[in-house]
C-alpha cells in the first residue's frame, strides 16, 4: 500500500542517520507542494486513459472530460467524469501511480476523486459549478 514511500532507519541515541532522515523529510516536504499546470495534467490523464481503459459497466461508458489539482500536501486531483460509479478504487490508485510516474511525485501518497460533472437541463455544462 505504501511501496512509493521512502524508509529512513535512524538512531537518535548514536545520531545515525539523523541528518539523512531530515534531507528525505525536506524532499517529501517539496514532493508534497508540487502544483501541476491543468494543462499538463490533463495530457497525463488523456494519455493514461488511452494506455488503460476504465472497465466498462452495464452498457454504460466511462468518460474522463478534464482535472484539476486542488490542494497539496497531500497533492489533491479532481477528476471531473460522466459517472463516478464506473471509475473504482483500483483505477483511482492507476491514475495515482501514472501521474507519479509523470510529475515530481515519486514518494508522497496522492489523493484522486472521481466526480461527477452536473450539466444544466439542456445538456450544457453548467459554468458556475462544474
Amino acid at each position: 500500500a505504501l511501496a512509493f514511500a521512502p524508509v529512513c532507519f535512524m538512531s537518535a541515541l548514536t545520531k545515525f542517520n539523523v541528518d539523512a532522515a531530515l534531507k528525505t523529510a525536506i524532499d517529501l516536504y517539496v514532493q508534497s507542494s508540487y502544483r501541476v499546470g491543468t494543462g499538463e495534467l490533463n495530457r497525463v490523464i488523456e494519455q493514461s486513459e488511452s494506455r488503460q481503459v476504465p472497465r466498462v459497466g452495464r452498457g454504460k461508458f466511462p468518460k474522463m472530460y478534464y482535472a484539476t489539482q486542488t490542494g497539496v500536501r497531500p497533492p489533491t486531483f479532481v477528476v471531473f467524469v460522466n459517472e463516478g460509479k464506473l471509475f473504482g478504487d483500483e483505477y483511482a490508485r492507476y491514475m495515482a501511480n501514472r501521474m507519479r510516474q509523470c510529475f515530481p511525485f515519486g514518494e508522497v501518497p496522492l489523493r484522486v476523486f472521481f466526480k461527477e460533472r452536473r450539466r444544466t437541463e439542456k445538456g450544457k455544462p453548467n459554468r458556475r459549478s462544474p
